[in-house]
């Protein structure tokens, strides 16, 4: 029998709307301990700072970027894969470039002031998470030998 692993969380936002406005957010926990996931949400920092609560704007956000830049996840399209395998190698590859390679603006660290320096420095999640130290190039992700990766 499968198992969820101990420390997967899973909460439910529901919004009820009224004329199209949200007029009451009801947020209850699904899977997990309470006290831990909500530690867990406000451990995380808003851009203005705050405390982060339950929220599904940011799997919202990344769900719609996927679709966007992925033709095999949009809807009533001609792009799609053959096989399920093909299918996790293309997202293998976006969400490497997307960890590695393309910087995130919301990521960015400001530089001190100083002649001819650029105001802000460009960083990848991977950047933020210390994994790596620089913004990788396309072709260092394609040339990169890892052993993390299973044979599919």
């Amino acid at each position: 029998m499968r198992a969820p692993h101990p420390l997967l969380g899973y909460a439910q936002v529901d919004k009820r709307r009224k004329a199209g406005r949200v007029v009451a957010v009801n947020r209850s926990i699904v899977l997990g301990l309470e006290q831990d996931i909500l530690a867990r949400a406000q451990s995380l920092r808003r851009a203005n700072g705050r405390k982060g609560k339950l929220n599904t704007a940011y799997v919202e956000r990344h769900n719609l970027t996927l679709r966007e830049e992925n033709g095999r996840l949009s809807r009533k399209t001609l792009a799609f894969s053959k096989t399920r395998r093909d299918l996790q190698r293309q997202l293998d590859f976006w969400r490497a470039c997307a960890n590695f390679v393309r910087p995130h603006r919301s990521l960015r660290v400001r530089v001190p002031p100083g002649p001819g320096l650029k105001r802000w420095l460009p960083r990848t999640p991977a950047m933020a998470a210390g994994i790596s130290d620089h913004v990788w190039t396309l072709e260092e992700l394609l040339k990169f030998k890892h052993w993390i990766c299973q044979p599919y």
